[in-house]
């Protein structure tokens, strides 16, 4: 092999004469026509790697704007649920404390209930305790 990879003249030659029986002369014609097919060859596949490169550079311009149009998608999907959420507590909250506000008014109420009834009774045990002690006076020391 050459260099590059290229088989030498001597491996072409070689290669025809024992695939087709063929045995040419380092000098024939024929060779230049390889070399005139190499640098063609060389040719094509360096504008092929040119077109290629150009090729990825458009596809990493295009896949880099989609990741930004996906980003900013996704960024207004999360504030929007984010808002929703808000939304969403800010109801439970409110409606807790609505429900605190009626519990506290129902426990005031019960409470207030129960002092009262306390009050009445001791009012009515003290007010029986000086009618009694009135009847008692007025029987024992008048």
């Amino acid at each position: 092999m050459g260099e590059k990879g290229t088989p030498t003249v001597e491996a072409l030659i070689g290669a025809v004469a024992a695939r087709h029986g063929i045995l040419f002369k380092p000098d024939e014609p024929a060779f230049a026509l390889v070399t005139i097919n190499e640098m063609l060859l060389e040719r094509s596949a360096r504008e092929l790697a040119e077109h290629l490169d150009r090729r990825l550079k458009d596809f990493d311009a295009s896949v880099h704007r989609v990741e930004v149009r996906a980003g900013k998608l996704l960024a207004q999907e999360v504030k929007a649920a984010a808002a929703e959420l808000r939304t969403e507590l800010q109801r439970d909250i409110d409606a807790a404390r609505v429900n605190a506000a009626e519990l506290v008014h129902r426990v005031e109420a019960a409470h207030g209930h129960w002092a009262l009834t306390r009050w009445a009774v001791i009012a009515l045990v003290f007010g029986a305790a000086l009618f009694a002690g009135g009847v008692w006076l007025g029987h024992y020391c008048l």
